[in-house]
């Protein structure tokens, strides 16, 4: 049996952090990757060190609505997901999680958007990651990323919270519970 839980919910060092997750009976974690603090060797360094395995990383999402955006914050996002699924191959990490968007209003669904999308999922396939998009506010962006492809690599991470706090039981699990 697979027991993992949230790495980066503490600011307990990372090696203690993982010797303690460890000890709990743990034998998996899910990490955080970070665009801004340097940390993600160290994180990864420490769960390796105390025998645990990586079962995801999420990916860090501030700003993510310029991805939808034709500006220098989409790009630069978009650079920092190419990175990521490069380095997450290195890493042995096998699915990162992906927010499509964030807040009460972010852009409409676009093509400047689903082509960064796609060309992230096509990096993916290239790598041998998993790229799994959540649940969030708006479920209209899941429906249309999930809707326009196919891709073994682009799958579905539900999260219990998002579906509760923000969508009230919208059913997402229920449609997009075979993409997990």
């Amino acid at each position: 049996m697979n027991y993992s839980i949230n790495f980066d919910s503490t600011k307990i060092p990372a090696e203690h952090r993982a010797k303690l997750i460890k000890d709990a009976g743990f034998n998996s974690v899910f990490i955080w990757w970070s665009r801004t603090d340097g940390l993600n060797d160290q994180r990864i360094d420490a769960v390796r060190n105390a025998g645990l395995n990586i079962e995801t990383a999420h990916t860090d999402f501030w700003g993510i609505n310029n991805i939808w955006r034709d500006n220098l914050e989409g790009i630069e996002h978009f650079n920092y997901y190419i990175r990521t699924i490069s380095e997450a191959k290195k890493a042995g990490i096998p699915v990162l999680i992906i927010h499509l968007s964030s807040g009460d209003n972010p852009p409409e669904v676009n093509n400047i958007g689903m082509e960064r999308y796609h060309k992230m999922i096509a990096a993916a396939e290239d790598n041998g990651v998993i790229l799994a998009f959540e649940n969030l506010r708006k479920v209209s962006y899941l429906e249309a990323m999930l809707s326009s492809t196919n891709s073994p690599n682009a799958k579905f991470c539900f999260d219990i919270g998002h579906e509760n706090i923000y969508n009230g039981g919208n059913g997402v699990l229920e449609k997009y519970g075979d993409r997990k």
